[in-house]
């Protein structure tokens, strides 16, 4: 956490009337990171959540789910069922011949699902009959669940299909016969978004936004909290010009950062992008000026770093979940869509999921517009700037030392 302490001040401090934007600027990037706190925002964290992130998804497709089989038939179609199940790439078979036992390892958590090809298969099969093929997954991790199901619906659906089709071969049908009875109409399935299922393009970026808006709003909620404790500044300079200087200093540290990962990300580790990254850096700059406006109003409002950061973490908490990207968006509650709509994230990722998947241009780019929105906060925090000064202003003039007001 951000020391308390009072910032101590220079003999610099006797003329910051000739000072100029950018050597105020300096003065209070400078100040901030006498902070421990705050230099490890800015420096380690990145550095270790980066590392963790690229350990944790680098394999990127989901491979080897280990599933149970138990084959209570023993003919050939169950044993063939049994092959395609463990040539699927994503899946591990392992064979049990006791059901109870096969189920208890499920339970346990060792498996992720468990197949029953049940007495009897083969013999309905080459009778017409329809056979049921009892599959029970673990639906507890959304993810896994349907990784699994999906890989075990597409393996056996190959293997009942061969199946169907020797029954129908030998019914006196010939091939082209049976394949249109089998499957009238060829489908061809295309995923958009993401073609080859890689979850370190598809989860890391939009992970990576959300980490690097958590550690923004640290950052920022820090630098802000210790101009307040120096309300000679505010006597010294202009609201504008104060502000504009705390702007420079809080965000362009970070937006060094958020490019870096991005330059990592789209350039080192290459992942896919179909759009510009120079429109991902703007939109980085624009989310930093929206969070900067949030966060110092609602800094000079309660008036206290750990307030604000605890409103702060109340307000972003959900800002992954509500990004749309695990969940459509369009599928939430209207008290979520309208929660998702003031958190900067939320638009920042629509445009990098615009400019990752369609290239989306400058007249698609709406999403920079709402980002802009945010700076009309930038007047409510005029006001309160006023009234700040003229609190310290009256409790310099009545003798007090200055400190923070509350």
């Amino acid at each position: 956490m951000t020391s308390n302490a009072m910032p101590t001040t220079s003999s610099t401090d006797k003329s910051p009337r000739q000072r100029g934007m950018l050597a105020l600027s300096r003065r209070l990037f400078l100040d901030s990171i006498e902070s421990r706190w705050q230099l490890f925002l800015l420096t380690g964290a990145p550095v270790l959540l980066m590392t963790l992130l690229y350990l944790i998804f680098n394999v990127g497709i989901v491979r080897d789910l280990d599933i149970a089989v138990v084959d209570l038939d023993h003919s050939h179609s169950s044993r063939l069922l049994t092959r395609y199940l463990e040539a699927s790439p994503r899946l591990r078979v392992s064979s049990f011949n006791n059901a109870e036992e096969a189920r208890r390892q499920v339970r346990l958590g060792r498996y992720s699902a468990l197949i029953t090809l049940p007495y009897g298969l083969q013999s309905k099969l080459a009778n017409s009959r329809q056979p049921s093929i009892d599959i029970r997954y673990n639906g507890q991790y959304l993810l896994l669940g349907k990784q699994a199901n999906s890989a075990i619906k597409l393996a056996l659906s190959a293997g009942l299909k061969k199946l169907s089709t020797k029954v129908s071969l030998l019914k006196g049908l010939n091939r082209q016969q049976s394949q249109f009875m089998l499957s009238p109409i060829q489908q061809q399935l295309t995923p958009l978004n993401n073609p080859n299922s890689n979850y370190l393009a598809f989860l890391l970026p939009a992970i990576t936004i959300a980490l690097w808006q958590v550690i923004s709003v640290l950052s920022i909620s820090n630098s802000c909290s210790r101009l307040l404790l120096q309300p000679a500044l505010f006597q010294q300079h202009s609201t504008a010009k104060l502000w504009i200087a705390q702007l420079l200093a809080a965000t362009l540290p970070l937006w060094l950062l958020g490019v870096s990962a991005l330059a990592l990300l789209y350039g080192i580790i290459a992942l896919p992008l179909a759009g510009s990254l120079a429109l991902l850096a703007l939109g980085l700059a624009m989310m930093l000026l929206a969070l900067f406006s949030v966060i110092a109003l609602i800094a000079i409002i309660v008036k206290d770093n750990v307030r604000a950061i605890s409103v702060c973490a109340a307000l972003f908490a959900p800002a992954f979940a509500f990004m749309g990207v695990t969940f459509p968006s369009s599928d939430m509650p209207v008290a979520a869509q309208l929660w998702r709509e003031v958190m900067p994230s939320t638009h920042f990722m629509q445009l990098l999921l615009d400019q990752l998947s369609r290239a989306a241009n400058m007249s698609d780019l709406w999403n920079l517009l709402h980002l802009s929105l945010f700076s009309l906060l930038l007047l409510p925090l005029a006001l309160f700037s006023r009234h700040y000064r003229s609190n310290s202003s009256r409790y310099q003039h009545t003798g007090t030392n200055g400190g923070a007001t509350r």
